[in-house]
């Protein structure tokens, strides 16, 4: 009786520590989709405001030219320290879209909850002060860490294509 008692610890030890694993894995892969789509969508959002966006096909797709209004806006309000205005609007807004589609797809999404955690910074520590931007760079900080999860660009770039190059 006592090596059956044992077996069954034991079955129910390895079920346990599958079902573990298996919330490591595709738990927090759902985890960081949802994280990566509500940081892109917050940004992605705030990018549209600064650029003239026109319609085509149905579709709208945001012009590279930044409306006059924002480089007020930087002038004026956000007040940037230690870049010229043009500079700071340029890169925030391009910063903005860009990184936001990165996020989106989860390409190079660690670069880009970088930068989002930087401006994230500047935003909170030289125009608005709020406990929102904490949260949003403690999200951030977890795509940062622990990437952007197996339902991403990166995640198919590391498994199917980087071993077919090295194997060359």
């Amino acid at each position: 009786m006592e090596c059956s008692m044992e077996k069954c610890k034991e079955r129910c030890l390895k079920i346990a520590v599958c079902k573990i694993n298996l919330l490591e894995v595709w738990g927090y892969s759902i985890l960081a989709v949802i994280i990566r789509l509500w940081m892109a969508d917050i940004f992605w959002k705030s990018g549209l405001t600064k650029v003239e966006v026109t319609p085509i096909a149905g579709l709208e797709i945001p012009l590279p030219s930044i409306l006059e209004d924002t480089y007020d806006l930087f002038e004026y309000e956000y007040a940037v320290p230690l870049l010229p205005v043009a500079l700071a609007t340029i890169l925030a807004t391009t910063t903005e879209i860009i990184a936001s589609i990165m996020l989106t797809l989860g390409l190079g999404a660690r670069l880009a909850a970088f930068a989002f955690i930087c401006m994230t910074l500047v935003i909170q520590f030289t125009y608005q002060a709020d406990d929102m931007h904490y949260v949003w760079m403690m999200l951030l900080g977890v795509i940062l860490t622990l990437g952007s999860g197996r339902f991403s660009a990166d995640h198919l770039i590391r498994v199917k294509m980087l071993p077919a190059l090295c194997k060359r």
